[in-house]
């Protein structure tokens, strides 16, 4: 089980062509995961939420990631998760997307950005 879970973690971690330059992908599905479950709960800010969105960032820092490019490769992954495209009610989709989209960029800028630094 815990090796299923480390290969699936770095599913989504590793080089991806977004339009006509390469981009390292920071999200990982089991990050997603994680994140999804604590929302789920009723997590927003708490560390349930903040722990796997501050890996995800730090990657994004040290990668040299923007904010907006975050957002899409986050956005990106979050509608490919099967458990995501299962879910019927578009609303719902839409609020636990937003409530990520939120959480995420609060964690974003809490971190110093390593390219200024």
């Amino acid at each position: 089980m815990q090796d299923t879970q480390q290969q699936e973690q770095h599913v989504a971690v590793g080089t991806s062509v977004v339009a006509d330059s390469h981009e390292p992908v920071v999200v990982s599905t089991a990050d997603l995961r994680e994140v999804r479950r604590a929302l789920a709960r009723g997590a927003r800010r708490n560390t349930d939420v903040a722990v796997p969105l501050r890996v995800v960032c730090e990657r994004a820092h040290h990668a040299g990631i923007r904010a907006e490019q975050l957002l899409v490769q986050v956005k990106r992954a979050w509608r490919e998760l099967p458990e995501v495209r299962r879910v019927e009610s578009l609303a719902t989709r839409d609020e636990e997307l937003d409530d990520l989209v939120s959480a995420l960029i609060e964690q974003f800028y809490l971190m110093p950005d390593k390219r200024t630094a």
